[in-house]
């Protein structure tokens, strides 16, 4: 039999580095944790200051106003359920640019376009300039419970 090696003794690994991870795990896992509260909080605060019992103008970036019960889908959009526009009345439109201040609008139910649309809209919340609760006496409230147009 052929002599044999006398075997190094194993030592034992390091654990010099492995804090550094766990240290590294715990921020991230803190900084996910603290993200989704404030996301949590904005969310919280946007959904309180809508009024459920009514309906919301939304302006949008591409300068259309929308009439509708606004409520938050989640992180990006927005839904708004019985949406109504503003439409310029076709007799007015010849006219709009000598009388532009004084322009004859016509409130009108989303869902008679030429594509059938329903009567509720998603919005990207990127696309929202702002949004206002609308008062009980509204013309535009008036009009929409009164049947619309």
């Amino acid at each position: 039999m052929p002599p044999t090696k006398p075997r190094k003794p194993v030592e034992p690994k390091k654990c010099g580095h492995n804090w550094v991870w766990i240290v590294l795990y715990m921020v991230i896992v803190l900084a996910i944790i603290l993200g989704g509260t404030k996301i949590a909080l904005v969310q919280y605060n946007y959904d309180k200051a809508m009024d459920d019992g009514t309906y919301q103008a939304v302006f949008l970036t591409n300068g259309q106003v929308y009439f509708g019960q606004l409520e938050s889908l989640g992180f990006g959009t927005m839904q708004l359920k019985d949406v109504y526009y503003l439409q310029v009345s076709e007799d007015e439109e010849a006219e709009a640019e000598a009388e532009a201040a004084n322009q004859n609008f016509t409130l009108v139910k989303l869902g008679d376009e030429l594509h059938g649309p329903t009567s509720d809209m998603v919005i990207n919340k990127k696309q929202i300039l702002f949004w206002e609760n609308l008062r009980q006496d509204s013309p535009v409230l008036e009009t929409i419970q009164g049947g619309g147009q």
